[in-house]
């Protein structure tokens, strides 16, 4: 199974790149968000997701983890397919999924091509599930923090392990820690304590 891939684009058309690795060109389906960044000659490292059938092995390229964990997810959806998919993440972000699910609003979706009225309603209603959105929060809140700082990544982990003692919900200290972090300038001086305060502060406005 390839998890990642490191090389320079050799060709690129609507829906795919070819990227060089070592003198073997891999087709590589990505979003039109992605391929509009890049041109032929530029290197890219993309993190990977294998689709194998009977008669086919497709490989699709993604720039964080946020992004591959909604494809997987939307694959388990009834009537999105890969290619689907991959047309919603290009589509949306993870903001603005997280906000039309919250909201129970399926207007974004509606505006995707291939994606009617019935399937945009099934895909709020299949996003719904707190488990996801709470998984989505919590990857791009590490994501944000620099999840490589194993400092700043403990702190967080005890933060939202004394919440959770406290009686919060996995989404509401998730969403607080969130919250938090994206407002503040200095993420050096995180601190636990000032941490769990300003949650409960947060959580009890």
């Amino acid at each position: 199974m390839i998890g990642k891939l490191f090389g320079e684009i050799c060709d690129i058309s609507s829906d795919h790149i070819i990227v060089n690795v070592n003198g073997v060109g891999y087709i590589v389906f990505c979003s039109g968000r992605i391929i509009s960044r890049y041109n032929i000659g530029d290197r890219i490292e993309l993190i990977t997701q294998t689709i194998v059938k009977e008669t086919d092995i497709s490989i699709f390229g993604f720039v964080n983890s946020i992004d591959k964990e909604f494809f997987n997810h939307l694959l388990t959806i009834q009537g999105v397919g890969a290619k689907l998919a991959q047309t919603i993440i290009g589509s949306l972000d993870v903001n603005e999924i997280i906000q039309s699910v919250q909201i129970n609003d399926d207007t974004k979706f509606t505006k995707i091509s291939g994606v009617g009225p019935k399937l945009a309603a099934r895909l709020v209603n299949e996003l719904k599930s707190k488990r996801f959105i709470s998984k989505l929060q919590n990857i791009k809140m590490k994501q944000e923090i620099n999840i490589s700082d194993n400092n700043q990544s403990q702190i967080i982990l005890d933060a939202t392990s004394a919440l959770s003692n406290l009686g919060y919900a996995e989404t509401q200290i998730n969403s607080a820690i969130n919250q938090i972090i994206s407002d503040k300038a200095d993420l050096d001086n995180l601190k636990l304590d000032i941490l769990i305060k300003d949650c409960i502060k947060l959580l009890s406005s």
